[in-house]
C-alpha cells in the first residue's frame, strides 16, 4: 500500500470539489464518495496499465478554516506497472492551490 499526505492553504469545499473534478477528469472511476465523511473511493478501470487499483481518498478539515488536510492511499495490483495516482492527484492540486509543508 501506498500512502500520501499534504495540508493544502484552501477551505475544505475547495479541496473537496478539486479534487473530485481531477478523479473524474483522470482514468479512474469514482465508486462513492461522502463529502460528509470526507471520504472517497476510486478504482483504475481493467485494461489501464497497473490492473484494478484501488484508491481510497481522505479528506479532512484542520482547526484553521483556510486549511484541509489530504491522504491518498492506494492498493496496487500489478504494482510493477502501477501509475503513481498520488502524485497525479496532488501536482493536479497543486497547480489548482497552495500546499503547505
Amino acid at each position: 500500500m501506498i500512502r500520501s499526505q499534504f495540508s493544502f492553504a484552501a477551505p475544505f469545499d475547495e479541496v473537496w470539489d478539486a479534487t473530485v473534478k481531477i478523479l473524474e477528469d483522470s482514468e479512474l472511476e469514482v465508486v462513492e464518495s461522502h463529502k460528509d465523511t470526507g471520504e472517497i473511493s476510486a478504482q483504475c478501470p481493467s485494461g489501464v496499465p497497473g490492473g484494478r487499483e484501488n484508491i481510497a481518498v481522505y479528506i479532512g478539515k484542520t482547526d484553521k478554516e483556510e486549511e484541509t488536510l489530504i491522504e491518498v492511499s492506494t492498493k496496487v495490483g500489478a504494482k510493477d506497472f502501477a501509475i503513481n495516482w498520488e502524485k497525479t492527484l496532488f501536482d493536479n492540486l497543486y497547480i489548482l492551490m497552495p500546499i503547505k509543508k
